[in-house]
């Protein structure tokens, strides 16, 4: 009878390691909002996928790098370009919602889209 390795009769570190991989956009991806913390990117995140838009956030972990230093510009929601039409009225209205529930003015990087 083969003897089992360690760690892995139980707690089998492949279990616990294993972590599906995220499918991305094929094909070029743009930034559709710069968030002022991990929570509103996730938010609207969620507001995209809801629509059926798949998004990402990217910088997520580099805010956890700089201390009790507030980090500006780190997080940012990505689409794929094909998706950026129809995901800036949505990342749009979040994040007006979210500057009138702290009221703070509009963001300075919610530009309309070029036509």
């Amino acid at each position: 009878m083969p003897r089992t390795p360690p760690g892995r009769a139980d707690h089998s570190v492949t279990r616990v390691c294993v972590r599906q991989p995220v499918p991305l956009a094929s094909g070029p991806v743009k930034i559709v909002y710069r968030a002022e913390n991990i929570i509103d990117a996730n938010l609207v995140k969620a507001a995209l996928a809801d629509a059926g838009i798949q998004a990402f956030v990217s910088g997520e972990y580099l805010t956890g790098g700089i201390g009790q230093l507030p980090a500006l510009d780190l997080v940012t929601v990505m689409v794929a370009e094909t998706d950026l039409e129809r995901a800036a009225p949505i990342a749009q209205g979040i994040d007006s919602e979210l500057r009138e529930r702290r009221g703070h003015a509009p963001s300075p990087t919610m530009k309309p889209l070029p036509t």
